[in-house]
């Protein structure tokens, strides 16, 4: 190897990792043969912070930095307290599995829910209990508001202990099998108009505007580090449209500036500081779109304020 410091560059994909999976019976006991037991209390089969360091030195090795950790019997948060905390100090960020939503392991359900047991009508026979409150069932028919709870109380630990992680959404049945269809209420077909009708969402806010009117974009800088500014351009309806973008300031320029949209566009809003004018400007870009026919449009004025050294 050559002397002095190398660097590949920093990696295409963000998020590379692996899953812990099926991971019974050759880890399941190996790590405790190896690492000791895990701390929660009854569960000496858990894999603790010891056995988590050396996964997460040998992704780092991997250029690797995202794990969704072992769930066969095992729950990550409770095995070790610790574990989070390691997983911090590794710099790697943590997810969870398919039957794992919102950043708890489905064991930290198994673990202290009884279920309730129904007749065939759904009228319990048998009450069960939950840490949550709730019948102690996994669905979201029959006890939605304590899996809400349960929900609610991962990404509160998330917070609370500065995990980083990537949250993942949807629900299955504990031990790789579906839940019943009946378990999510029913979905509502939603009827799009037969006609082209543009909506509009910036960076920044969590509003849209209906045929692009409104909307103000953060404040543009020389030294800003994110990523550019932009208005998306969506399509409400079911008729494609055309769209054009007009900043009418030389220095502020869109990326795709016109466009055709079926479905959704982003473009992205620029400013070239070497000839925007010192100090602190407001411009307006105006969104506007057409069918034919008929031939309509709209306009706005969102203005984007980029400030130059004075």
């Amino acid at each position: 190897m050559l002397p002095g410091r190398h660097s590949r560059g920093t990696p295409a994909v963000r998020y590379r990792g692996f899953f812990i999976n099926d991971e019974n019976p050759a880890l399941g006991t190996w790590a405790p043969a190896h690492f000791g037991p895990g701390h929660a209390p009854d569960h000496p089969d858990g894999f603790n912070s010891a056995f988590y360091a050396k996964v997460f030195e040998v992704m780092l090795r991997l250029k690797a930095n995202y794990l969704w950790p072992a769930v066969w019997g095992r729950a990550f948060a409770e095995n070790d307290p610790d574990n989070h905390r390691v997983a911090s100090e590794y710099g790697v960020v943590m997810g969870t599995s398919h039957e794992a939503p919102m950043m708890r392991g489905i064991e930290e359900w198994n673990r202290h829910a009884q279920p309730a047991e129904r007749d065939e009508n759904g009228n319990v026979v048998t009450p069960g209990s939950d840490p949550c409150g709730g019948t102690g069932e996994w669905s979201y028919r029959y006890n939605a508001p304590a899996v809400e709870a349960y929900w609610t109380d991962g990404i509160r630990r998330m917070v609370d202990q500065g995990i980083e992680g990537v949250v993942t959404l949807g629900m299955r049945g504990p031990g790789d099998v579906g839940l019943p269809d009946e378990v999510f209420p029913a979905v509502r077909r939603i009827e799009v108009p037969a006609r082209a009708e543009m909506g509009v969402a910036i960076d920044g806010s969590e509003q849209w505007w209906a045929q692009g009117l409104g909307g103000v974009l953060p404040v543009f800088s020389p030294f800003q580090s994110q990523p550019a500014q932009y208005v998306e351009v969506f399509n409400r309806g079911s008729v494609p449209f055309d769209y054009r973008i007009d900043t009418g300031r030389p220095w502020l320029s869109a990326d795709r500036p016109a466009g055709t949209v079926d479905q959704e566009a982003r473009a992205e809003l620029r400013v070239d500081f070497t000839r925007a004018p010192a100090g602190r400007t407001t411009a307006c870009a105006t969104r506007s779109r057409s069918t034919t026919p008929p031939r309509r449009s709209w306009t706005s004025s969102p203005p984007p304020t980029p400030t130059t050294p004075g």
